[in-house]
Parts: structure tokens; C-alpha cells; sequence
């Protein structure tokens, strides 16, 4: 009787557990988009720290070795773009849920300088 309530304590947590772990995986789409704008950052960071200079394109960074999955895409799966104010400013935007510019759209640009 016990080995009985041992293993089927066992399956119920393995069971909740699988439960559990799904529903953590699901990540909103606002905070996926500030995450992978992030990561696009530290990319091109690296990229400037390594060569010397800014990519032309965000498909520069993503062609760095331990860069390839790179998402180029917000979490709506619009593009981020990319803009290069000198030689040491960029700006990246996205758009929000709508997929049009707009009040919501401030949190989904960043400006930064490569040297700070």
C-alpha cells in the first residue's frame, strides 16, 4: 500500500509539474519584444566592441558567430528597426499590437550610445 502512495505521489507531482511548467513558459508579448530589443543591443555592442564600427543591418549581428538566433522580430512578429543616428548612436523601434505608431509604441524604442 505505501509503494502504491509513493508512486502515485510521484505521477500527481510529475503530472502538476508539467502543468505548472506550462503555464510559466508563456511570456507576454510586451515583455518578450523588451527582451529580444535587449538582446539586439548586446549584439551590437559586440558587433562595435569587435570591429570597430556599426552594422549596417541587424542581419550583420546575426551573421556573429553565437549570434545566430538572434530575433529580429518583436513579440507580435513585426520587425524592429534599426537606425543609426552617427556613428555611435542607434535607435531601435517597434511597433506594439496594433502594429501602428502610438502612445502604446514609447515603451518599444531605445536609444543608446555604443561607447556607454
Amino acid at each position: 500500500m505505501s509503494r502504491f502512495v509513493f508512486l502515485f505521489t510521484i505521477l500527481i507531482s510529475f503530472i502538476g509539474g508539467c502543468f505548472f511548467e506550462s503555464s510559466i513558459t508563456r511570456i507576454p508579448k510586451d515583455t518578450l519584444t523588451c527582451g529580444r530589443i535587449s538582446t539586439i543591443e548586446r549584439g551590437i555592442r559586440t558587433y562595435y566592441a569587435q570591429q570597430g564600427e556599426l552594422p549596417n543591418t541587424l542581419e550583420d549581428i546575426s551573421e556573429m558567430p553565437g549570434k545566430q538566433h538572434i530575433v529580429l522580430n518583436n513579440g507580435w512578429n513585426r520587425p524592429i528597426f534599426y537606425t543609426k543616428k552617427n556613428n555611435k548612436i542607434v535607435v531601435l523601434t517597434t511597433y506594439g499590437p496594433d502594429g501602428e505608431c502610438g502612445p502604446v509604441v514609447q515603451q518599444f524604442i531605445r536609444e543608446f550610445n555604443v561607447d556607454k
